[in-house]
């Protein structure tokens, strides 16, 4: 596991590195780390270092931990950010990034372990992870929240069980691959990959998905759809 931390106070960085070096992980590892002191650093390195998860200060001379987070979004919606703080008053501004969690300062052992553990859990079942990198886009999606796939002109939309959407420039053949290979996928058109797990209903040559979307099926898969469908259904009763 390697982590980016991000803290200008040096007497906060020792306590953190000295308790990084310490941790273990559930399988008795050590982990790696890389520190800066400022949030503008750390963004420039991820380009050559891939981490695992980002442990950021809030309060930051220049950029906050939350601007930084911002940026980092851009480029990574899945990676694991934690603040530290030194006030829990900063705890809902720190979801707004989708943060995976917030410390108070002073760090305490107990409470930083127990959140590594939880993180090594995710990177541990990184296989569960679509990883999406494009020229413009680098991100991670989990696959049990990807409702369907949709393609149109060179447009790649990731359409998620919570209602949003994700586009990237691409062609369907640089996912359909890797997600067909997983029994919930099923490519139903030539523009369209799906969820079974998140289909509510095929009915009139299309599925009506949990979310309430439509998405069309090809007249050419019609029964080959409906009888996977039905299979799919089937197998996922009897588990």
């Amino acid at each position: 596991m390697f982590i980016g931390i991000c803290e200008d106070n040096k007497k906060e960085l020792e306590r953190l590195e000295n308790l990084l070096r310490d941790y273990r992980t559930p399988g008795g590892n050590e982990i790696r780390f890389r520190s800066f002191a400022g949030s503008f650093d750390l963004i420039d390195s991820m380009s050559v270092n891939a981490y695992d998860a980002l442990i950021l200060d809030i309060l930051m001379p220049g950029q906050s931990g939350v601007d930084a987070a911002r940026d980092i979004r851009v480029r990574d919606q899945a990676i694991p950010i934690v603040f530290l703080t030194s006030s829990p008053e900063f705890a809902v501004e720190s979801y707004r990034v989708n943060a995976y969690d917030y410390i108070l300062k002073p760090v305490v052992k107990d409470r930083l372990y127990e959140t590594l553990d939880r993180i090594y859990g995710i990177i541990a079942s990184s296989e569960e992870l679509l990883s999406v990198d494009t020229p413009k886009s680098v991100f991670r999606i989990a696959y049990n929240t990807i409702e369907f796939i949709e393609v149109n002109n060179r447009t790649i939309t990731f359409h998620t069980s919570d209602g949003k959407e994700k586009s990237v420039s691409g062609h369907l053949f640089d996912f359909e691959e890797v997600l067909v290979s997983r029994p919930e996928f099923l490519k139903v058109h030539r523009s369209f990959v799906v969820n079974l797990n998140l289909m509510k209903s095929l009915e009139n040559k299309e599925f009506t998905a949990l979310s309430g979307k439509t998405v069309p099926i090809s007249r050419n898969l019609v029964t080959e759809v409906r009888d996977s469908f039905v299979k799919h259904l089937h197998g996922t009763i009897r588990t």
